[in-house]
């Protein structure tokens, strides 16, 4: 099954889960979803009163949303880029520009809507979607992104989901290649519950506890279960870390508690660890 916060780049194409054409979510499945705003689990105070999340899907019109709300400010930022901006190779995507991820996550929706789906290896079928908009500019680019509303809110209430997953982390990849850091650009309370229950089976499977992250006096788990491996970081940094933006090194330097080695491994599955630093600002 195709989990919260898993890479577009790890699908294969024979998976059952591919997101397909809009389909309507079944009633008695959307009457499921929570209604607060809160991951599944909802929130439980412990008895330090730390804010407690336990990893989990989000309602789908939130989703929908925060999908927006990440893409406008994706699309502001690539409207004032020069064409050297654009040029510059992506260090968390050395096989693109800043162009080609632009078109990638425009391409992507588009791509799903019209029912769409790889017949072979994914890396190549992502890149012929890049180089179908070759010739676009950025601007006929955000006009077809946004002439995908409708499809979009019906995608993301399934596996497609995963479209804002990859649109989050991606925002990031291209702030960091121009120079435009913001670590408050985030939807921590839709990000970070999905980045991390994407590794909940995986853990379980390993026989693992939890991957937690702590950040003032607020908790965010994969799953029910003890944490084996804390992360004492902001939520930008834990996202960055999760999605392997961090080397092995790098992860073992973070603050945290708990022995880290067992869940690089399982980082390294989701997602390979870069072997060197993207110099992330």
């Amino acid at each position: 099954m195709v989990k919260p916060g898993r890479p577009l780049e790890t699908w294969t194409s024979t998976e059952t889960d591919w997101p397909r054409a809009p389909v309507r979510v079944a009633e008695e499945t959307q009457a499921s979803m929570p209604r607060n705003g809160r991951p599944l689990g909802a929130r439980y105070p412990d008895v330090s009163g730390t804010a407690f999340y336990i990893g989990g899907m989000s309602p789908a019109d939130e989703l929908f949303a925060t999908y927006r709300t990440t893409r406008a400010r994706m699309t502001r930022l690539a409207a004032d880029l020069s064409p050297l901006d654009l040029r510059r190779i992506v260090p968390a995507c050395p096989q693109w520009t800043v162009f080609d991820l632009i078109a990638h996550v425009v391409s992507m929706p588009a791509a799903i809507a019209l029912g769409a789906s790889p017949r072979g290896s994914i890396t190549a079928w992502l890149q012929d979607l890049v180089e179908d908009r070759r010739d676009q500019s950025v601007g006929e680019l955000t006009e077809e992104w946004l002439s995908l509303d409708d499809d979009i809110a019906v995608i993301v209430k399934g596996p497609g989901g995963l479209l804002f997953d990859d649109l989050a982390v991606h925002e990031h990849d291209l702030r960091g290649t121009v120079g435009a850091p913001d670590h408050g650009a985030l939807e921590v309370e839709v990000l970070l519950p999905r980045t991390l229950a994407g590794f909940a089976e995986s853990l379980r499977h390993a026989g693992l506890r939890s991957i937690e992250v702590r950040h003032g006096d607020r908790m965010w788990r994969s799953h029910d279960s003890e944490p084996g491996w804390t992360l004492e970081v902001a939520p930008w940094e834990a996202v960055r870390a999760l999605y392997s933006r961090r080397t092995a090194d790098e992860l073992r330097g973070l603050p945290h508690d708990g022995n880290v080695e067992p869940y690089l491994a399982i980082l390294d599955a989701h997602l390979p660890l870069p072997t060197t630093s993207l110099n992330e600002p």
